[in-house]
């Protein structure tokens, strides 16, 4: 209960982070494009206009890289393959705090430090309960590495991360 929890609140954190990020980046193009358009007036006699374009369309870059980055850290919690979305949200966490994206790194932190929580659940011994429960489905999946069943049609394991069996 517990892990879903935390990696719904992962999931949640990624989405509010994916968003800054997306807003960030459009703001800096929004930026460069104001500023360009200002460059090229009549009255700013500047001949400097592609330079410092060029030099602040690097940022953009930037910024439109992680964007996409943060949006496949996003899908791999929606996945279910906490291991690599955590290394995934931890950098872009840290690079979202120094490239303008400042908000989306906060949030990309905190869902690394859920996936954290989820993946220490993951490793802990599961309780056996103390009745058995008949399968509804006979189609069940069950995690090859911590031996939990699967839920619905992911790909990786709730509770540890691991790839599941076809």
């Amino acid at each position: 209960m517990a892990d879903t929890f935390d990696a719904n609140t992962a999931k949640t954190y990624a989405t509010v982070g994916l968003v800054f990020y997306g807003l960030a980046t459009l703001l800096e193009i929004l930026g460069v494009i104001t500023l360009a358009w200002e460059l090229s007036q009549p009255w700013n006699r500047s001949s400097d206009v592609p330079i410092v374009v060029m030099w602040l369309s690097i940022p953009i870059l930037l910024s439109i890289i992680f964007s996409i980055w943060a949006f496949f850290a996003f899908r791999k919690i929606d996945e279910g393959n906490y291991v690599d979305a955590r290394s995934s949200a931890l950098i872009v966490g840290i690079f979202g705090l120094g490239l303008g994206g400042f908000l989306g790194g906060v949030f990309f932190l905190l869902a690394y430090m859920k996936l954290g929580d989820v993946l220490r659940y993951a490793q802990q011994p599961a309780q056996q309960p103390a009745y058995t429960v008949k399968p509804v489905h006979t189609s069940t999946r069950v995690c090859v590495n911590c031996g939990r069943i699967a839920d619905g049609n992911k790909h990786y394991c709730a509770y540890c991360g691991s790839k599941l069996p076809e």
